[in-house]
C-alpha cells in the first residue's frame, strides 16, 4: 500500500491516465536508484512502456512533487552539440542565441523553444 507523497502522486496520476499502484511504487524504487541523476525521457518510457502522454504526466506529477527537477539545455543541430551546459530556468538561455562551435543561429522567432532540450534529474 502507498502512503503519504507516493499517494498523493499516484492519485493525481490516475486521475489523467491508467495506471496501478504496483507502477508507481516500481516507479519511485526507480527514482530512488536515480538520485542525483539525470533520466531521459526515452529511456524512462522504454522501461516502462509508457507513451508521451503518460509519461508527460507522471514526471509533472513528480516535479511537482519535487522528486524530480526539469532542467534545461540548448543544442545546435548544425553541428550536433549541446551547448552552455545546464540551466534552472529556460529563461536563463536568453541572449545565448549562437552556437560557440559554428556561429549557427539558435532563435526562431515561430518557434523560441525550438533548440532548448529538457532533461530531468532526480533530486537526492
Amino acid at each position: 500500500m502507498l502512503s503519504g507523497l507516493l499517494l498523493n502522486i499516484y492519485n493525481n496520476v490516475k486521475e489523467k491516465i491508467e495506471i496501478d499502484e504496483k507502477t508507481i511504487y516500481e516507479i519511485d524504487v526507480y527514482l530512488k536508484k536515480k538520485k542525483g541523476r539525470y533520466i531521459y525521457f526515452e529511456s524512462f518510457q522504454k522501461l516502462f512502456h509508457f507513451n508521451d502522454k503518460e509519461t508527460s504526466i507522471i514526471f509533472g506529477e513528480f516535479v511537482k512533487a519535487s522528486i524530480m527537477e526539469m532542467k534545461f539545455q540548448q543544442f545546435c543541430p548544425s553541428c550536433n552539440t549541446i551547448l552552455h551546459g545546464t540551466y534552472d530556468s529556460v529563461f536563463d538561455l536568453l541572449g545565448k542565441e549562437v552556437c560557440d562551435d559554428c556561429g549557427e543561429t539558435l532563435f526562431d522567432d515561430k518557434e523560441p523553444f525550438k533548440y532548448i532540450t529538457v532533461k530531468f534529474k532526480v533530486k537526492k
